[in-house]
């Protein structure tokens, strides 16, 4: 009788699992999946919080129809610039939030595919008007003759200037990157402008292999302003290597006080202190003396590239309550805030 009680109660348990077991997989069957295309670059869409233009990813669910930009997130989903995916996805729930969300189930393929990705300026940057050239570079691939027009517009779409370069590749329609400095002496508008770089082509697809930046050019002619005496907190710099712009972690501290010919400050873990040298046209920093405290993590690897910034800072520029620091090709290297 015992032994029959202990079994009634053993395949008690058991059906329970069993009803829990295909519960859970009627639960996950349910979860529609869907098949979408990612194209080979983001787009713009609109902007941030802060005002800072967004990038999206373009989609279809068709891949006979025209990619759209798409302010979604895709969990697991590892993307790389140049590539056309076909995903499997589903979609998720994220309690606060306002985004789709997706997680990936399948990368059912990774295609090269035709396109056109601007790496400099970036997204937001200020440029100045006056004598310089706009630095304008970039990658691609599969562009017919390897040309690329590059085209300044204003938001309506009125055209400011268009030049246009040859993509230098080692094989016709294969990989390649581009350059060419735009005049901006004869443009007079101030304001956020549109700078798109397209490759234009007599097949109808042709109209698609385009990239566009946001950017901002401003009235002044980019001429610096007095350091002396002033106090700047770091809020992006240029990683190592690459052209990547990083924000500052929000719980690290890189700053700069320039007074006297010294500039002193935090340099992430660290604080530092040296000499440095400016005029209306260069600003170059002598050897910077630092304390020895043991540093790892975000703030270590920040507090070596921004020293090494220092090291190659040969001018600057003061815009609207930011300095930037640039070398000697005029990439900038350290971005700052004014210090409040």
């Amino acid at each position: 009788m015992k032994n029959t009680s202990i079994l009634s109660k053993v395949v008690v348990v058991l059906g329970v699992v069993i009803v829990g077991l295909g519960l859970l997989y009627f639960f996950k069957s349910s979860q529609a999946t869907e098949d979408i295309y990612v194209g080979p670059t983001k787009a713009l869409c609109g902007t941030d919080e802060s005002g800072k233009a967004k990038r999206c990813y373009q989609v279809k669910t068709d891949k006979e129809t025209t990619y759209e930009a798409k302010d979604i997130v895709i969990k697991g989903f590892a993307y790389e610039p140049g590539y056309e995916y076909e995903l499997k996805v589903t979609k998720t729930a994220e309690a606060n939030s306002t985004t789709p969300m997706y997680e990936l189930k399948k990368e059912i393929s990774k295609t090269e595919a035709p396109y056109i990705l601007i790496s400099e300026p970036k997204d937001n940057q200020i440029i100045p008007l006056g004598h310089q050239p706009l630095k304008v570079s970039g990658v691609g691939r599969g562009l017919y003759e390897g040309n690329v027009v590059l085209q300044l517009a204003d938001q309506d779409g009125n055209v400011l200037m268009q030049d246009a370069v040859v993509m230098q590749s080692n094989e016709p329609g294969g990989a390649g990157q581009w350059q060419s400095e735009l005049d901006l002496e004869g443009v007079e508008q101030a304001g956020p402008v549109l700078l798109t770089a397209f490759s234009p082509s007599p097949a109808d697809d042709g109209k698609d292999i385009k990239y566009t930046v946001l950017i901002t050019l401003s009235e002044a002619e980019g001429q610096p302003q007095a350091l002396d005496g002033t106090s700047w907190k770091l809020s992006s710099y240029k990683v190592a290597n690459g052209t990547q712009v990083k924000k500052v972690p929000a719980d690290v501290v890189v700053t700069a006080k320039f007074a006297d010919g010294k500039v002193s400050g935090k340099s992430g873990c660290n604080s530092y202190n040296g000499t440095y040298q400016a005029d209306e046209k260069s600003l170059t920093f002598g050897p910077q003396a630092s304390t020895r405290m043991a540093c790892e993590g975000e703030a270590g690897e920040l507090e070596q590239v921004y020293l090494s910034h220092l090291d190659q800072a040969n001018n600057y520029q003061i815009q609207d309550e930011q300095l930037l620091v640039k070398n000697a090709d005029g990439v900038t290297l350290l971005i700052f805030d004014k210090a409040k």
